[in-house]
């Protein structure tokens, strides 16, 4: 299966000390920064470039980044997708918590937690952890 361009868009990620110019200047710190923790962690080098690749597409390495075009609010308790993989949703219509409810529960309802670069890249992480995708991250 070929890569998608995305994904061909990303390689340039993968390289924790990329040639100047191979990554915009404003996204590089944070690319690097998700680059070596994922590698840390075990990713395989596809299993980081899947990783890179959405969080690219999704907030150009922005931790702080909010749906665009759905009207959604950066607040604690906002609606929208948001951070480096706009996580969305807060409650269920039964009450359980979905994706970005749980991201800020885990960050203690705290906006300055929430929104460090640092816990959210441990946070996408620790998501996934225990489940099949994990490990096909690991050994792609």
């Amino acid at each position: 299966m070929a890569a998608s361009k995305y994904t061909k868009a990303v390689l340039p990620y993968l390289d924790t000390t990329p040639k100047q110019g191979s990554i915009p200047s404003a996204e590089r710190p944070n690319a690097i920064f998700i680059c070596k923790y994922l590698k840390s962690q075990g990713y395989s080098k596809s299993g980081a470039q899947a990783k890179l690749a959405n969080i690219s597409r999704e907030s150009s390495f922005e931790p702080t980044q909010l749906e665009r075009g759905v009207g959604g609010s950066s607040e604690i308790g906002g609606i929208g997708g948001y951070g480096l993989i706009q996580w969305t949703g807060q409650k269920s219509k039964s009450g359980k918590l979905r994706r970005r409810g749980k991201l800020e529960k885990a960050a203690n309802f705290s906006k300055s937690t929430r929104d460090s670069l640092d816990f959210q890249t441990k946070y996408l992480v620790s998501e996934v952890k225990g489940k099949d995708i994990a490990n096909r991250l690991k050994s792609a």
